[in-house]
């Protein structure tokens, strides 16, 4: 049974043909890759690192801050351009930051808040030139700034006579209480600051009101004409702050996308791609054995399987040697075929440590074979000079739950999710993820950024199927086996990437 054609019926693949037709006319072995930007590695540390500071989240809004005053720099109106959002003018200027809302709190129109860089280290008329600028030196209000050069002199005084105070109340307590005394005290405050450090779990978040950050601002967005925004997004905004309680937006940058170059097809590619769960009922992989039973049929160059593979979190042990046999049933479908097999593993399986990103499944060497390709979650790789990005993580969905939106032009709200990964260049740019994402914050900012724009975007959602072309990406939601759905589509061979360069469906196993 058909369920959707993707794209338009002038490509290669039209709605009225069959599924026999899928049988590939150019069998080969492709070449494939991972691309030389970061995956997590099989034998990283992990730590499991949550947030305890926003220096990382930091890191990642400069680095995209840069190509904003790029953009700034051209634009035919020259406003002042500065790191700092609490910058205090009534004139319109232009800064960046991170989307974020309360804690505790769902992100809403009156709860938006807009997190900035706290080193001001750039102002496009100069008046920031060090990367360390003290905090009396910054034109925002924090709890010294305002304080004349007598009173520092005068709290400085006193903390000094504070400091010889106690140094003489030890010194005192030791001669009249007897030898040892202020050493003794001194030993029992280390052992309770010992104590008090053990009992603060490994990795336990350390929760901040970042209202009271001197980076954070509210962020007014009752003038913009449209929006789309979520907690985590890194954008640009165009705006006035003359009171310093909110900054007022009147433009704002979602992001950045360039688009990727053209990939150097010699011959049509045939790929199919299938995501997790890959059974409805704990234990029954007749679907995925359906499955593979039409790719030994129909021979495509490349097939894709998106993890959870094996999920069941009530399997008994050995839970290893069933996860290897079903590996092993898997592959002896493709025995002596071209077809090299992309495995893409999930923080969901029941071999893994249960963190995203997740490093590429562990097998052993007995199990290998030579056209199985084992990947870390997310990843990009290169397939005949393709560039295929892929997370198992659903993502759209979770976006889903947390965007707030107003008058946006385009109608396909999912292709809309789906386009803040490349505007973010990120596989996952939601922050803070929901509570069953075990987001390793060290990992995630160094293995979950789209270092290039990949020409086709694999994210499997528990949502409705689609496809979106975005800027010279395709991007696709497979659908789930465990719905008894699969994806699978052709790419032309030519110089040109445009929207007709691929020509695929979402089909029924």
């Amino acid at each position: 049974m058909r369920i959707v054609v993707l794209v338009n019926s002038v490509c290669a693949l039209g709605k009225d043909r069959k599924i026999s037709d899928w049988n590939n006319v150019s069998p080969r072995k492709s070449q494939i890759q991972r691309t030389d930007f970061p995956h997590v590695s099989p034998t990283e540390l992990k730590l499991f690192v949550q947030m305890k500071d926003y220096s990382i989240l930091n890191d990642l809004c400069r680095s995209m801050s840069r190509v904003f005053c790029e953009i700034w720099l051209k634009d035919k109106e020259q406003l002042v351009i500065t790191s700092n959002v609490r910058e205090n003018t009534f004139n319109k200027f232009r800064t960046w930051g991170r989307i974020f809302t309360d804690n505790d709190g769902k992100l809403t129109t009156w709860s938006i808040l807009l997190m900035g860089d706290p080193d001001h280290w750039y102002h496009s008329l100069g008046e920031y030139e060090t990367e360390d600028l003290e905090d009396e030196d910054l034109d925002i209000e924090t709890e010294d700034s305002s304080d004349s050069e007598e009173e520092k002199e005068r709290r400085k005084k006193v903390k000094e006579d504070d400091e010889e105070r106690e140094k003489g109340t030890g010194t005192e307590e030791e001669d009249e209480g007897g030898k040892g005394t202020g050493t003794e005290e001194s030993d029992k405050k280390e052992e309770t600051e010992e104590e008090e450090e053990e009992e603060e779990p490994l990795g336990d978040p350390i929760i901040v009101d970042i209202r009271t950050r001197k980076e954070c601002i509210p962020l007014d967005i009752s003038r913009l004409k449209c929006y789309s925004f979520f907690p985590g997004q890194i954008i640009s905004v165009e705006g006035k702050n003359p009171t310093k309680d909110a900054l007022c937006a009147y433009r704002v940058i979602p992001g950045i996308s360039f688009g990727p170059k053209p990939p150097v097809l010699n011959e049509p590619l045939q790929i199919m791609v299938a995501a997790g769960p890959f059974t409805s009922k704990p234990g029954n992989y007749q679907q995925l054995y359906n499955l593979m039973a039409h790719v030994a049929q129909t021979e495509p160059n490349v097939l894709i399987l998106i993890g959870p593979l094996m999920a069941e979190k009530d399997i008994e042990p050995p839970k290893k040697d069933m996860f290897e046999n079903l590996i092993t049933k898997i592959m002896s479908y493709v025995d002596g075929k071209s077809t090299q097999v992309v495995l893409v593993s999930s923080y969901e399986d029941i071999l893994h440590d249960g963190f995203y990103p997740t490093a590429e499944y562990r097998l052993r060497e007995s199990v290998k074979k030579p056209n199985l390709h084992l990947m870390p979650d997310p990843c990009t790789i290169e397939v005949d000079g393709l560039i295929i990005g892929a997370t198992s993580v659903d993502i759209i969905r979770h976006l889903s739950s947390e965007e707030i939106s107003y008058k946006m032009p385009q109608r396909d709200r999912l292709g809309r999710l789906a386009e803040h990964l490349l505007l973010q260049s990120s596989y996952y740019p939601l922050f803070p993820p929901p509570p069953e994402v075990p987001l390793d914050l060290l990992l995630w900012a160094e293995c979950s950024t789209m270092s290039v724009q990949p020409h086709i975007l694999l994210v499997p959602s528990a949502m409705q199927y689609f496809y979106k072309y975005s800027n010279g990406t395709h991007i696709i939601n497979p659908s789930k086996v465990s719905k008894g759905l699969y994806t699978q589509f052709n790419v032309k061979s030519n110089d040109q990437w445009t929207e007709n360069s691929i020509g695929g469906e979402i089909l029924r196993i």
